[in-house]
């Protein structure tokens, strides 16, 4: 039964990066987020058939039934990193809980339905998710147009910050890293007016707040803009970018939201232990 609930959260991970890929395009280009999908190319109905996660890309080479237009590597690149990603989640959250057993002693828990009973785990599991997916898309949505879809932003804070509830987080926790991880670019773009970064960094704020709580936000908001520095420090140096030009900030945030979930915890004990606290 562990084998098969690996390989169905792969599969499902498969299916939500390629809803990952079509709500991206579907709200760059004011389409509908209901119905079939089309080829962007020639704007034909894509058969259920075709429509398969990293399947149908196979067997087709990449390219679409009717036009042979080129299919971006985009949509395959994406579908196999979350169906990782959500199988790395479920065995680090499965460990988590039923403490550092390994992989092999994971294993052997496949006889014992504890692992099916525990509410943590799957509430868990669905904030992770949850907040990956919306992360992917704002990753990718200001990476190739430089604005963030508050359409996703907002709804996934309010749908990470009430599974954190119900995991028994402190409310009071929540509202103060949510006021942090908002409050942090709020005060960017009034003293900048706006010149600095956008509004949609402070909806990516306020997802972040909420969905890492504190004091993880603070580790999120320093790995993004250390990484933010050194990208800029490679841009300049090889000639790519000018003095003073911008990079979406959201392509940083997402990363380091990301690593911070997962490690997050690791890397403040890790600087406490450091510092001698």
């Amino acid at each position: 039964m562990f084998y098969i609930f690996s390989s169905s959260i792969f599969l499902f991970g498969l299916a939500v990066g390629s809803f990952v890929n079509c709500l991206v395009w579907r709200l760059h280009s004011g389409q509908s987020l209901f119905g079939r999908s089309a080829c962007p190319a020639c704007g034909q109905k894509i058969a259920w058939h075709d429509n398969l996660p990293l399947v149908s890309f196979i067997f087709l080479r990449g390219r679409c039934r009717r036009c042979h237009g080129q299919i971006s590597w985009q949509y395959p690149l994406v579908e196999i990193f979350f169906g990782v990603l959500f199988v790395f989640a479920w065995l680090y959250n499965l460990a988590d809980i039923f403490g550092p057993a390994g992989i092999v002693g994971l294993m052997k828990l496949a006889g014992d339905p504890i692992w099916l009973k525990a509410r943590d785990l799957w509430l868990i599991l669905a904030r992770d998710f949850s907040f990956l997916a919306a992360l992917a898309v704002i990753f990718l949505y200001d990476w190739r147009w430089q604005l963030i879809p508050d359409a996703v932003a907002l709804p996934a804070a309010g749908l990470v910050g009430a599974l954190n509830l119900f995991l028994d987080f402190h409310w009071k926790n929540i509202l103060i890293s949510g006021i942090i991880g908002a409050g942090f670019f709020l005060v960017q773009f009034l003293v900048s007016r706006g010149r600095w970064i956008g509004g949609g960094d402070i909806r990516v704020g306020l997802l972040l707040g909420l969905g890492l709580g504190w004091p993880l936000i603070l580790i999120a908001l320093l790995l993004a803009y250390v990484g933010g520095a050194l990208m800029a420090g490679l841009l300049l140096v090889s000639g790519r970018k000018k003095l003073g030009a911008q990079l979406p900030l959201a392509v940083f945030l997402a990363p380091a939201a990301a690593f911070t979930l997962f490690f997050g915890s690791a890397v403040a004990a890790w600087y406490l232990a450091l510092i001698g606290y």
